[in-house]
């Protein structure tokens, strides 16, 4: 065996598109990471796309060699890399649903799992090198029972990454653009399991190109998301919780109909009611709507702008007391311009 003679390899169709899109990957992971080193979700998708790059690679070159003694040592290597990429991304998935508690806990259990893996990867058990079976493009060592095994763990954690992304699409209060990061996720993450296909050639169809589509498709998919919504970088959406929170006063959002459906922290304790209290009630039961601000009631957002500051009013609270405020409000708009809902915030004044 020697795995450094170049005369024991010759490159083929599937060498060639293999290994540029490894290096695409890697080049992807590395350019995300620099973006901002210190966030959670960009090491997350460095890893993630490391691990995909390595396996790439190295199964590129194990598909170029001509002999059995250098495409099974090249094969098992890879397979660390597959091992890798599991609980990767699972981590990058669980970090971008925001589901941080799940992320935290359970991606350390399945490195674990995958590192107890590891090592019948050099056993017959995983894969059979007795048993060689040469292919137009490779050669393609069969798989041992143990190899079964693991695609079946890596079946179950991708169905239930894509159960997971599918639960949060059906959430009623997501808005427009975190709904379509969410179905990127969802796409990407679906494509990405495609590569289990893959899995098929060493019990004997030989299909071994088509999970490398699902890798190809990853890749398109993420990088649309990355160029068309900034996936990595700070956003207005990604903001808007934090600024809910810290806004002073009290912010009341409401759709079309004028129910509040986002309330902060402020807003619960001006009013002196409880969140869920407040959900779904009509704006107009704590603002007396007469006057200017009639102009600018969630009823008629239709009929033009709504923008104003510093209006000298009173709200009403749980109790029935009359506090009185300074009151902001802006028209949401959707992209296409329709109004979508309005801001009130509420500064509490001395008269």
């Amino acid at each position: 065996m020697n795995l450094f003679d170049p005369a024991n390899f010759a490159a083929n169709l599937l060498t060639i598109p293999m290994a540029s899109t490894g290096l695409a990957v890697l080049g992807f992971g590395i350019w995300i990471l620099l973006i901002n080193r210190r966030s959670r979700l960009n090491r997350d998708f460095f890893v993630l796309s490391g691990s995909i790059a390595g396996w790439l690679l190295l199964q590129a070159i194990a598909t170029s060699a001509l002999r059995p003694q250098e495409a099974v040592p090249l094969y098992r290597l890879s397979w660390v890399f597959v091992f890798l990429i599991l609980p990767a991304t699972f981590a990058y998935v669980t970090d971008r649903l925001g589901h941080n508690k799940l992320r935290r806990l359970a991606t350390p259990i399945l490195y674990v799992l995958m590192a107890l893996f590891m090592p019948t990867i050099w056993t017959s058990w995983f894969i059979d090198p007795s048993h060689i079976v040469r292919y137009p493009y490779a050669l393609v060592p069969r798989a041992g029972p143990l190899n079964l095994a693991g695609f079946a763990i890596f079946a179950v954690i991708y169905s239930f990454m894509l159960a997971m992304c599918l639960r949060r699409l059906k959430d009623p209060t997501l808005s427009p653009a975190d709904r379509q990061v969410y179905l990127l996720t969802f796409a990407a993450t679906a494509c990405a399991g495609l590569c289990l296909i893959d899995w098929l050639e060493w019990f004997g169809p030989p299909i071994l190109p088509l999970g490398f589509v699902g890798a190809i498709l990853w890749i398109s998919i993420t990088a649309y998301g990355i160029f068309r919504y900034r996936l990595f970088q700070l956003t207005a959406v990604a903001a808007a919780p934090a600024i809910v929170e810290a806004l002073p006063g009290a912010l009341f959002v409401v759709n079309t109909g004028g129910e509040i459906v986002i309330v902060n922290p402020g807003a619960k304790t001006m009013t002196g009611e409880t969140e869920s209290a407040l959900l779904g009630r009509n704006i107009r039961d704590l603002l007396p709507i007469t006057g200017k601000t009639l102009e600018c009631a969630p009823l008629n957002l239709e009929s033009g702008d709504c923008a104003f500051d510093g209006l000298e009013t009173i709200l009403k609270t749980a109790g029935g007391k009359e506090v009185p405020i300074s009151l902001s409000a802006r028209v949401i708009r959707r992209p296409d311009g329709l109004p979508d809902g309005a801001t009130f915030i509420a500064i509490e004044t001395t008269r």
